[in-house]
């Protein structure tokens, strides 16, 4: 028979009858803030604390657990190493937490609040669709191709020329030019300088770097991707897919445009005249359309690109003329650049949304 005895923690083994000596067991002595608490060694009940138990000499995990209620419960939990002849003690203060099944029904609550707002995304979709319609306007879908860009008619200024072949691919284009009432809704404020023109008239005296906060802020409210166009896929468009026109859309310039000859000075409701041929309204006059390429020297790629330049000296090419323009202003092919107009916007200068297919 094994028996031992406790000397200063330690387990003496007791002589047996034959004389040889027995191996003292391992011991484990357990305390704790809460009385009655369940012990486990490796999830196996082990008894109450506090209490003494006599286990096997092994590394086990100690679990300690007090139930409060169907929603939380005491715990204590410590990697432990029992060795024999030794008593190993433990004080243990327990700590609150969430029970199992109560963080299961938090998880499946969690769950279905997910699925729920999933569910009313979707059902959400059409009217967002339609508000951001809205917000951004109708667009035309533009087919690529290539085209000669620049002064086809020979009566240009020399940032016109020389004429050469540019290809763009396909692109939207809005169909309108971005309004009064667009602008306000994305920026809380209107810049325009003609407020008394109403809701649907363009919106003016906005900078470059004014329309990229405005860009910024329409992208995060519908989800989309808007930019400026660039100034191959401008002229493109205003030329009605690329074809030798003087004005944006033909020659007969006061039934497409805005301009100083029949403006009063002032702006107009976008879409009151006459549409060019892919249906784009007020490509000429109205307002001048930034566009996001920089005054370089004229070659397709710098045309067909955005700058991504945004120094002090460094310009975008605004294009379409304005109300305020004589008809040589409002050419298809005019390059207008103003140096640091990055910053501080006129009072005839727009925009016109653009998006990738």
């Amino acid at each position: 028979m094994r028996r031992s005895l406790t000397v200063l923690g330690t387990l003496l083994p007791l002589a047996l009858a034959d004389g040889r000596s027995a191996r003292a067991a391992s011991g484990l002595m357990v305390r704790c803030d809460i009385s009655g608490a369940q012990v486990t060694l490796n999830g196996s009940p082990l008894g109450t604390c506090p209490g003494k138990f006599t286990p096997p000499a092994g590394r086990y995990t100690l679990g300690i657990q007090q139930g409060i209620d169907a929603d939380s419960e005491w715990v204590y939990a410590k990697e432990i190493v029992l060795t024999d002849g030794e008593i190993t003690k433990i004080e243990a203060t327990l700590t609150k937490r969430p029970t199992a099944a109560f963080a299961e029904r938090q998880r499946l609550a969690a769950e279905e609040k997910r699925q729920a707002q999933l569910r009313r995304y979707e059902e959400e979709r059409p009217a967002r669709a339609q508000w951001a319609e809205r917000l951004s306007g109708e667009f035309v879908t533009i087919k690529g191709g290539c085209f000669r860009m620049g002064d086809v008619f020979g009566d240009g200024g020399d940032n016109e020329r020389p004429v050469h072949k540019v290809c763009v691919k396909g692109f939207k284009l809005a169909k309108y030019e971005v309004t009064q009432w667009q602008w306000r809704q994305v920026m809380g404020s209107n810049p325009a300088f003609s407020q008394y023109c109403g809701d649907d008239c363009p919106v003016e005296q906005v900078s470059f770097d004014d329309i990229q906060a405005f860009i910024a802020k329409l992208n995060a409210q519908t989800g989309l991707t808007y930019r400026l166009p660039n100034e191959a896929e401008w002229e493109y468009a205003c030329r009605s897919g690329g074809k030798d026109q003087c004005y944006c859309g033909g020659d007969d310039l006061g039934a497409l445009a805005w301009y100083g000859d029949n403006s009063g000075r002032k702006s107009h409701p976008v879409g009151a005249k006459q549409a060019n041929g892919l249906g784009l309204y007020d490509m000429s006059g109205n307002v001048r359309e930034w566009t996001c390429s920089a005054d370089q020297e004229r070659t397709a790629d710098s045309e067909n690109t955005c700058s991504g330049n945004h120094e002090a000296t460094a310009g975008r090419m605004l294009r379409g003329g304005s109300w305020g323009d004589d008809a040589w202003l409002t050419r298809a092919w005019l390059r207008v650049d103003y140096v640091g107009a990055l910053v501080v916007p006129k009072k005839e200068e727009g925009m016109r949304l653009a998006q990738d297919l």
